[in-house]
């Protein structure tokens, strides 16, 4: 790997000196001075464009990285953890691994759908504040398109989880879809947008159960859910508290 130290004359406008230097040590050489009208500016022209390149892709890779939460797994966890306790619920026995890996796949998903449509609807809101205004869509490094074509993909993401499920499961799954995007709005027009967001987040308690038992009686699993909607008053409310001074 030749790393350059100094461009040199052929950048001589831009007033770097005369010589480069390449570091051979990569391949155990010593070090050596090589005049700079000895290489092809045609090669080096192209090689820097190459890397330009790849530091743009990755930039923008990381862009998309963090407008799905990625770097922040946890929410996808705390979506996983309801249906994999509807998966038990519903297991006649050693809960079914498939599932839970199938669930596992599905809270990733819609989570990352759900937080782009979140930071596509505030991100003039996000603009205005600390914490948020480095989100990607607020601070423009992710374009609306863009935004949308990751979404669709993380849908389609979510279809073939659904599409793995019995009718029943699919059923349910649908009736549930709505609250992801009603909870954004939620934050703006009503006092209790936690009481929406734990509708949505432990929805996965009565899918999960349903998945693997379509007969399973609701009375098994209704007192889960309600449960799980006041576990997400609770911790969502000490985040919020957390976070307001930002």
């Amino acid at each position: 790997m030749i790393r350059y130290q100094n461009l040199g004359a052929f950048f001589k406008p831009y007033g770097i000196s005369t010589k480069i230097k390449t570091n051979l040590k990569y391949y155990n050489l010593p070090l050596q001075s090589v005049n700079l009208t000895t290489i092809n500016s045609q090669k080096l022209t192209k090689t820097l464009c190459y890397f330009n390149s790849i530091e743009k892709i990755k930039k923008k890779l990381n862009a998309y990285w963090r407008l799905c939460r990625n770097h922040q797994p946890i929410g996808s966890m705390l979506l996983y953890w309801p249906t994999a306790w509807g998966v038990c619920i519903g297991s006649q026995g050693f809960p079914s691994i498939f599932y839970l890996s199938l669930f596992l796949m599905g809270s990733y998903t819609a989570r990352s759908a759900g937080c782009i449509v979140n930071d596509y609807l505030d991100k003039d809101f996000d603009r205005n504040v600390e914490r948020t205004k480095s989100r990607p869509l607020a601070s423009g490094e992710v374009s609306t398109n863009e935004a949308g074509a990751l979404l669709f993909a993380n849908l389609c993401g979510g279809l073939v989880v659904l599409f793995n499920m019995p009718f029943k499961a699919i059923i349910t799954a649908f009736a549930f879809v709505g609250l992801g995007g009603i909870y954004p709005l939620a934050k703006r027009y009503t006092n209790y947008p936690q009481f929406v967001l734990g509708m949505a987040f432990n929805s996965g308690i009565i899918i999960g159960s349903l998945a693997v038992n379509p007969d399973i009686f609701p009375v098994v699993i209704l007192p889960m859910y309600a449960s799980g909607i006041f576990w997400t008053l609770v911790y969502d409310t000490i985040y919020a508290y957390q976070v307001k001074v930002f």
